[in-house]
C-alpha cells in the first residue's frame, strides 16, 4: 500500500519441511498442517477485514495503518494492561461482597510494576497478548526481585495476578494461548506459627489499661473474646448489635454469617466457571442471565463473539465459523475437540419458558465411534474377500469331483472294458472266460469313485489283465509320495495295454536326498513318435507338479515315464 512494508509476528510455526514458501502455507493432509493453514486463512481474512474497513473511510492510509487496523493499534485489542487493569477494577468493586479490602493493593501494585516493566523493557505502554512470550514472566520476575528489591512472597502474588490474567484472557478469546500455564511459582516461605503460651495469655488478660485507652481496651476485648470463643478475626470485626439475640435458655447468642461461607453472584459464577462442561440460561425474552467460561469460548470458537440472546446460539449451531466441522449433531472445533449442545426448558419462580443451554464434551465417544466405523468397513471388506473365496473354492471342489470322476472313468471303467474285450478275444475256455467276465465285471460295478489304491492293488488287477508289474526298489515311506508313485504305475499298465500291446511294466524307484526318482518302462511296441498325453497323463501331471514334483515323457529308445516326488508329506 503506497509502497508501503509493515512487519509483524503471527506467532506461528510449523515443521520446515511442510513450508511452501511460493503458497505461503503448509503442504500435505496432516493434521498440523490443516490447523496452520486454517490459522492462516483466518489471518488473512482479518487482514483484508481491516484493509477493507480503512478504504471505507475513504482517507489515506498505509500498511502501518492495515497493521494497526489488524491488529486493533492498541485501542480496540484487548491487552495485557487493559486486562490487567479491568481485573483489578473488577475487585474493587467486589470489595465487602466476596474480596475482602486486603486484597485490592496486590492488584493495583502488579499493575502498576507491570506497566514499569513495559515500558522500560519494550519502549511502549502495552503489549498484545499475541506478543508475548514464555520468557516474558521470568523477565518479569527478575525486574520485581532485583531491579524493584522485593521479597520473594511479594513477588509470588503478583505472579499469580500475571497468570489469572492470561488466563482469563484465554478463556474469553483474546489470546490464542494460555500463557504461563505450566510456569511454576516461587515456594512461598512457610513460617511456624508461634503459638501464645498461658502465661502470656494471662498477662495480656490481666494488665490493667487506663479508662481514656478505649481503643486499647477495645482491641483487648476482642483478641480475648476471639481466643475463647474461636471466632475468625474477620467475622469478629463485623460484630453488630443485630447479630445479638437470646437464646431459648435466656442466654445471649451471637448469630451471623460467615464471610467465608457468603453466598454471591459472583460465587455463583465462579461455580458454574469450575464445571467442565459449558452452561448458559437465557431468561423467557432470550437474554442470557448466565454463562460459564466455558460457553463462552466455545461461543468465540463457533462464531467470534460472546453471547448475548439466545438467537446469537441458535445462529452460531446453524451456521458455525467455517473453521468447525459439523457432523450429525456433533461440532469438530479446530482444537480436534467434539461437542455436543442441548437445550431444554426450566422452570423459575413458576415461570417453564427459561431456558438452559449446555455443552457436553464427547471427544473420545466420536472418537470411539468413528474408529469402531473403521474396524466395521475393514471387517466388511475382510467378509467381501471370504465371499469371493469361498465361491473360487466351491469352483475348485466341483473341478476336483469333475477329474476325480474322469479318472475313475478312465482308470477303472477303461480298464475293466478292455479287459472284457481281451477275455472275449482270447483262446481260452468257456469257464475260464466267464470267471475273468465276473471278475471284470466286480471290477465294473465297484462304487469307488477315487483313484487312489494300493501298489498291491495295481499289481493284483494287472495280473488279471495278463502284464506282470516289476519293481526295483523300495515304495516311498511319505504317504503322498507313494499314492503319486501307485497312480503313476496305474496309468502306465493302462497304457501298456492299450497302446503298447505289452505284458511286463518295469518300475526303478531310488531316494536321492529329499527327493524320490520313479522310473516306469514297459516291454512293448516302441513308439513311432513323441507321446501326446491324454486325460490320465494330464491329470498324473497336475498331481505331481501340485506336489512340487516334476515330470517327463521319453519315446525313443522306448516308453519311459520320469517323475521327481519330494520326499515329504503332501496331499494328492
Amino acid at each position: 500500500m503506497n509502497r508501503t512494508m509493515a512487519q509483524f509476528s503471527c506467532k506461528l510455526s510449523c515443521t520446515p519441511g511442510l513450508w511452501n514458501p511460493r503458497e505461503s502455507r503448509l503442504n500435505g493432509k496432516s493434521r498440523e498442517a490443516v490447523e496452520i493453514n486454517a490459522k492462516i486463512d483466518k489471518l488473512l481474512l482479518n487482514i483484508n477485514a481491516a484493509f477493507d474497513s480503512l478504504l471505507e473511510r475513504k482517507g489515506e492510509f498505509d500498511a502501518a495503518s492495515v497493521k494497526d487496523a489488524f491488529q486493533g493499534s492498541m485501542k480496540t485489542q484487548m491487552t495485557l494492561m487493559k486486562m490487567l487493569d479491568a481485573l483489578r477494577d473488577e475487585v474493587k468493586s467486589r470489595i465487602g461482597i466476596d474480596r475482602a479490602k486486603g486484597t485490592y493493593p496486590a492488584y493495583d501494585f502488579t499493575c502498576r510494576t507491570m506497566r514499569e516493566f513495559i515500558e522500560a523493557r519494550f519502549k511502549t505502554k502495552d503489549l498484545a497478548f499475541g506478543q508475548l512470550t514464555e520468557q516474558f514472566i521470568h523477565d518479569y520476575e527478575n525486574f520485581i526481585l532485583d531491579e524493584k528489591g522485593y521479597a520473594v512472597d511479594t513477588v509470588r502474588h503478583y505472579l499469580a495476578i500475571l497468570k489469572k490474567t492470561c488466563k482469563r484472557a484465554y478463556q474469553e478469546g483474546h489470546s490464542e494461548r494460555f500463557m504461563f500455564q505450566h510456569y511454576v511459582l516461587p515456594k512461598q516461605t512457610v513460617k511456624t506459627p508461634k503459638a501464645l503460651c498461658r502465661e502470656s495469655f494471662e498477662k495480656i488478660r490481666d494488665v490493667e489499661i487506663a479508662p481514656h485507652r478505649t481503643t486499647h481496651r477495645l482491641a483487648r476485648d476482642l483478641f480475648l473474646f476471639a481466643c475463647y470463643t474461636g471466632v475468625a478475626y474477620s467475622d469478629a470485626v463485623t460484630v453488630t448489635r443485630e447479630n445479638l439475640y437470646t437464646g431459648e435458655d435466656g442466654k445471649l447468642w451471637l448469630k451471623y454469617r460467615r464471610k467465608k461461607n457468603e453466598l454471591s453472584p459472583f460465587s455463583i459464577k465462579e461455580a458454574t466457571d469450575k464445571l467442565p462442561m459449558g452452561i448458559c440460561f437465557a431468561d423467557p425474552n432470550g437474554r442470557i442471565i448466565l454463562c460459564n467460561n466455558r460457553m463462552r469460548r466455545l461461543s468465540f470458537a463457533l462464531c467470534g463473539h460472546e453471547l448475548q440472546i439466545k438467537s446469537d446460539m441458535e445462529n452460531a449451531l446453524s451456521a458455525p465459523d467455517r473453521s468447525v466441522t459439523v457432523k450429525d449433531d456433533c461440532y469438530i472445533l479446530p482444537d480436534k475437540t467434539v461437542w455436543q449442545f442441548r437445550t431444554q426448558n426450566i422452570t423459575v419462580d413458576g415461570d417453564d419458558r427459561w431456558q438452559q443451554i449446555t455443552a457436553h464434551n464427547v471427544t473420545e465417544l466420536y472418537n470411539g465411534c468413528q474408529k469402531q466405523e473403521e474396524i466395521n468397513e475393514e471387517l466388511a471388506e475382510v467378509n467381501r474377500k471370504l465371499r469371493k473365496m469361498y465361491a473360487r473354492m466351491e469352483n475348485d471342489v466341483k473341478e476336483k469331483e469333475s477329474l476325480d470322476l474322469k479318472v475313475y472313468i478312465h482308470d477303472t471303467i477303461g480298464r475293466s472294458l478292455l479287459t472284457i474285450r481281451d477275455i472275449i478275444d482270447s483262446g481260452e475256455d468257456t469257464e475260464r472266460k466267464l470267471e475273468a467276465l465276473q471278475n471284470a465285471i466286480g471290477m465294473l460295478a465297484s462304487n469307488r469313485v477315487t483313484s487312489v489304491s494300493t501298489m498291491d492293488e495295481v499289481k493284483r488287477t494287472a495280473r488279471q489283465l495278463g502284464v506282470a508289474v516289476k519293481i526295483d526298489g523300495y515304495l516311498p515311506r511319505d504317504t503322498a509320495a507313494e499314492e503319486l508313485t501307485v497312480a503313476a504305475a496305474k496309468e502306465c499298465v493302462t497304457n501298456c495295454i492299450k497302446h503298447a500291446d505289452g505284458n511286463e511294466v518295469y518300475i526303478r524307484i531310488a531316494q536321492r536326498g529329499e527327493r524320490y526318482d520313479v522310473t516306469i518302462t514297459n516291454n512293448g511296441k516302441i513308439p513311432t513318435e513323441p507321446i501326446k498325453e491324454g486325460s490320465g497323463l494330464s491329470t498324473l501331471r497336475r498331481s505331481i507338479e501340485s506336489s512340487g514334483g516334476e515330470m517327463h515323457i521319453s519315446h525313443n529308445p522306448r516308453f519311459a515315464l520320469l517323475i521327481t516326488i519330494p520326499a515329504k508329506e503332501f496331499s494328492l
